[in-house]
């Protein structure tokens, strides 16, 4: 055989294999179907927001963090805020940030962290506007509607996750 017939011969064959192999992959997975999202309600009242603030004050106090707590209503306009003593200055917008992200987008600051930390398409969040990729923001849902959000910053974002909790658990239990 000549050079030419083997090397002729040698790309037909690899030809075959990737015809086959593609052949034989299974069909790409469905898209996730989208989870239900609570409608927006009327924004919260006061003594709402002071419920929640009071639930995550209670466990950054129990755990010795200094933070900020940011509450928005459900068009993302701050209702209260409280700092408590020590908190780094920096923290007053970001947990008011964070929260302005939870009720914008309906999902928890982390949804965003995780999605950055995936990267490769997950990092097209970084383009969206307004975003906390961070976590320590949740949306308010009473009733089955999201009338605000809890978001705060102050120590590490799992921590301010964890008094973003006890944040939403406070409505919770009202």
């Amino acid at each position: 055989m000549s050079i030419r017939t083997v090397a002729v011969s040698t790309i037909l064959s690899v030809l075959a294999l990737v015809t086959t192999s593609d052949a034989q992959q299974s069909p790409p997975a469905a898209a996730p179907t989208q989870q239900a999202i609570a409608p927006y309600g009327q924004p919260l009242d006061l003594e709402t927001a002071r419920r929640v603030v009071a639930g995550a004050e209670a466990e950054a106090t129990k755990s010795g963090w200094p933070v900020a707590i940011s509450v928005v209503d459900s068009t993302g306009h701050l209702v209260l805020f409280e700092k408590l003593d020590n908190t780094q200055y920096g923290s007053i917008e970001v947990a008011t940030q964070k929260a302005v992200t939870a009720i914008n987008y309906r999902r928890p600051g982390k949804a965003f962290q995780d999605a950055v930390a995936g990267g490769g398409v997950g990092l097209r969040v970084l383009t969206l506007p307004g975003i906390s990729a961070y976590e320590g923001g949740y949306p308010l849902i009473v009733d089955g509607k999201l009338v605000g959000a809890v978001g705060v910053s102050g120590v590490l974002p799992p921590q301010d996750d964890q008094v973003a909790r006890a944040g939403v658990e406070a409505l919770k239990a009202r």
